[in-house]
């Protein structure tokens, strides 16, 4: 506020006056370009920090945004994981786990070592997703390789494409990569599925061992040790695998999964499937009845007359004992216990889990063409570290 006009009137005159007063109004204008040079300093300071503190907001929230793009990218992955585990599946994981305990402790009492599962992988996934798309297409090559023959007496098998083999090229050297990237998703689902089976199968045991007690308080894993794609068709030696265990002790336990038919290929009326020796049964009464012979020790009483007697009794009748041995046919039962014949007409999705050292086959077929997936495990404990 300016107050020139009340000081222009003075009582000695007006020269000193007005110049004392221009004087100070001179101060005062200095005064006040100080006070707006300051202000525009300060305001020039505050819209740096105003630029600053919209800097450091802009660089948060893209911070932010960028974790919660991760967080949302990781959530996202887990989910899809989870709906590619759920769309290979015919059913929920939870309800094939169910159905897996449930199935299994009814086996355990009847003593089986091996559990067959109906449509578990949904058939639909496995038509469209694998087989109609890629089996049968060129990227399915059998390799030849070598066996010891076994109960068929086959040496050369060629009809089997292999998308993982052991440690040292076995059975061969060139496992076909590509067709492993279409499966590994369903791998990844059949290794968890067959731990499942595999801790419910084994849980309980009445046989405990020292390794055992030390393993309680490690985690379960497993590993792939082959994994191959077999096709039956009514050729002469192709039509099936016939009585055998698989891996001959390498292997603790094996899936095999039935793989989808050609269209007009039906699975009725043609053979093929799967038949397990296991478990335990008492043969059938007229099965274990024998036809023995024996011979049993009989005494037999006979009267003979003899006129020269040395000892002069004259002609005295005399009685004598003969040892007679007749054989006899005698019928007698045993009772003997052996591995149960169980046949499996197994259709597209169906799984069967198998135990170290079960004996089982695929049985022939006369008609067409049967696709199985077929993956040999080996378990070992590691250290659950968390």
């Amino acid at each position: 506020m300016e107050i020139v006009s009340n000081d222009a009137v003075d009582d000695n005159g007006g020269g000193n006056g007005g110049k004392k007063r221009i004087g100070i109004n001179n101060e005062k204008e200095n005064v006040n370009i100080q006070i707006i040079n300051n202000g525009n300093t300060m305001m020039k300071q505050e819209l740096l920090q105003s630029a600053a503190s919209s800097a450091l907001m802009k660089d948060t929230t893209t911070t932010t945004a960028a974790n919660n793009d991760n967080v949302t990218t990781a959530t996202t992955a887990a989910t899809s994981k989870t709906a590619a585990t759920e769309s290979i599946l015919s059913r929920s994981r939870h309800d094939v786990i169910k159905l897996i305990s449930k199935m299994v402790l009814r086996n355990k009492l009847q003593k089986l070592r091996h559990l067959v599962l109906p449509h578990v992988i949904s058939s639909e996934y496995l038509e469209h997703d694998i087989f109609v798309p890629y089996l049968l297409s060129s990227l399915f090559k059998p390799q030849v390789v070598q066996y010891n023959g076994g109960i068929a007496n086959i040496t050369q098998w060629k009809i089997s494409c292999y998308l993982e083999v052991m440690e040292g090229g076995v059975p061969c050297t060139n496992p076909n990569v590509k067709l492993f990237e279409i499966f590994h998703p369903l791998l990844r689902t059949c290794d968890d599925l067959f731990l499942v089976w595999y801790k419910q199968q084994h849980a309980c045991n009445n046989k405990s061992s020292n390794n055992d007690t030390k393993n309680k308080s490690k985690k379960l894993c497993c590993k792939r040790l082959m994994t191959f794609v077999t096709r039956y068709t009514p050729n002469p030696g192709e039509q099936s695998l016939l009585k055998h265990v698989d891996g001959a002790g390498k292997v603790d336990g094996s899936v095999v999964i039935a793989l989808p038919t050609e269209k007009n290929n039906s699975f009725d009326g043609y053979g093929g499937g799967l038949t397990f020796w296991d478990g335990r049964q008492e043969q059938q009464e007229e099965d274990a009845v024998e036809v023995v012979e024996e011979e049993e020790p009989v005494i037999a009483m006979s009267t003979t007359s003899d006129n020269s007697n040395s000892n002069g009794n004259g002609n005295g009748n005399e009685h004598r004992a003969s040892l007679l041995r007749p054989s006899s046919l005698r019928q007698r039962q045993r009772r003997r216990r052996c591995p149960r014949e169980i046949h499996y007409d197994t259709r597209s999705g169906d799984i069967a889990f198998i135990d170290k050292a079960v004996w089982h086959q695929a049985d022939p077929i006369t008609k067409g063409a049967r696709w199985a997936l077929v993956i040999f495990y080996k378990i070992a404990y590691v250290d659950d570290k968390k």
